[in-house]
């Protein structure tokens, strides 16, 4: 299925973000990168490298930093990697969703936040898909796990041990490989609970499809000629006794029908047999034009 088809159930009514104003947005965003001063963590250094025949280089959102609650509406998508543009959206989306009437700061904690909110604000007020309330004062700091991988300084600028209110913020959620593992054995754990019920339901279900498929197969064999059928049954057992060592031996059971012609190759036969004819042209059409559409109004009804 590409893109096209693809039909979102929640379109941003989830955690994930709607498609639509996100794409809106990325068209006519522009980044405002900042040199990677920090040697350890360069967040935003795959931002420019290709990325062959991905369409999404990762996802990101936003969260409480003391809870671990995700923000609805905040989770997108990387097209280049963590660029600005995708956090801008992500970070506006978290304020839009989240409980934030009457507040006047918020703590914004982002691991290369001494990068990122140099040109926040034009970067917000350039696109028409982000919005901050005046109100709110974003207080930019760098959590601890992170901090260390920066230059000296950064710890004193944005390290929540000296943001004032941020009280001690130790530790980091858990990332995506963390998280995946969790869902992963939670998945298999309530798998194992009801085991049991799963195979018995499918091997009922299994035993009546049995019936189902010797009746449809005796029927098969009925109106087949015996030669043919012994002829297939040898062939489908040495396709697959040969299959192990040759996989092209399993070709032998593709469908060998006879396409017919297409609509172009019947109209230029019959224009080819009126010419043949020596027929003159018909002011209102060759034979192949009335085909056409004939073909084309029962299509259409």
């Amino acid at each position: 299925m590409n893109d096209e088809q693809d039909v979102w159930l929640t379109d941003g009514e989830g955690f994930m973000t709607n498609e639509k104003r996100y794409k809106d947005h990325l068209d006519i965003a522009v980044d405002s990168p900042q040199t990677a001063t920090c040697s350890r963590y360069r967040a935003q250094d795959g931002a420019d490298a290709e990325h062959n025949g991905t369409n999404q280089t990762g996802n990101a959102g936003h969260c409480c930093a003391h809870h671990g609650a995700m923000v609805p509406g905040s989770s997108v998508d990387f097209q280049k990697g963590e660029r600005q543009m995708n956090m801008d959206f992500s970070l506006c989306e978290a304020l839009a969703t989240t409980n934030t009437d009457g507040l006047k700061k918020v703590i914004h904690i982002y691991d290369i936040a001494c990068q990122y909110y140099v040109h926040l604000k034009e970067r917000i007020q350039a696109s028409p898909y982000l919005q901050k309330s005046d109100q709110i004062e974003l207080i930019h700091a760098i959590g601890l796990f992170h901090v260390h991988g920066h230059q000296d300084k950064c710890l004193y600028r944005f390290a929540t041990s000296y943001v004032p209110g941020a009280v001690q913020v130790d530790a980091t959620l858990a990332n995506r490989t963390e998280t995946i593992d969790d869902f992963l054995g939670d998945s298999n754990f309530k798998k194992m609970l009801h085991i049991v019920d799963t195979i018995i339901a499918k091997y009922r279900r299994a035993r009546a499809a049995k019936v189902e498929s010797e009746l449809y197969l005796a029927a098969l064999t009925w109106v087949a000629m015996a030669a043919a059928t012994d002829e297939w049954w040898h062939m489908i057992e040495t396709a697959e006794t040969m299959r192990q060592a040759d996989i092209t031996s399993m070709d032998y059971m593709l469908a060998k029908v006879k396409r017919g012609q297409t609509l172009q190759q019947i109209r230029t036969m019959l224009i080819d047999h009126q010419l043949g004819a020596h027929k003159a042209p018909d002011p209102d059409g060759t034979a192949a034009d009335w085909l056409v559409s004939s073909l084309a109004i029962e299509q259409a009804q």
